[in-house]
């Protein structure tokens, strides 16, 4: 049993999230914590920036954080509730970087469909799950 889950969360792929949480509070303590995580990857592409004003990611981070606050209230109680966190850079690093700082002892993250891409370069799943300092679930 753990007791600090961290779920990094799509949040434009909300198929999984049902069972990412069911799963992440059948492993949880009785008195642990589940902290979300969504990452906007929109700033780690300078020919978006461009596109993108300072007014826009500020709505873009209010509507994150209410979605993130919205899972919470749907699938945890509030004795289970821990961070909603929505941060700005490479998917996987932040991931990480969060998971050291919040002392998080497992992440549970849905896969993604591989695709040729994801042969190629790798998924932010496999990156999170190779250099996590925490044990990870992913779920198919």
């Amino acid at each position: 049993m753990y007791k600090h889950i961290l779920l990094p969360l799509d949040l434009d792929n909300q198929d999984a999230l049902p069972r990412v949480f069911d799963t992440a509070l059948r492993l949880l303590n009785a008195d642990g914590k589940v902290s979300l995580i969504s990452v906007n990857s929109v700033t780690v592409h300078p020919a978006m920036m461009s596109y993108v004003s300072d007014e826009k990611l500020e709505e873009i981070r209010q509507q994150m954080k209410a979605t993130l606050r919205e899972l919470q209230q749907q699938y945890l109680q509030e004795s289970q509730r821990g961070h909603t966190l929505v941060r700005e850079g490479v998917v996987y690093d932040t991931v990480l970087y969060e998971a050291r700082k919040r002392d998080v002892d497992l992440i549970v993250l849905p896969a993604s469909r591989p695709g040729a891409v994801t042969y190629l370069i790798g998924s932010n799943a496999s990156k999170i799950v190779r250099h996590s300092a925490c044990s990870v679930m992913v779920l198919r």
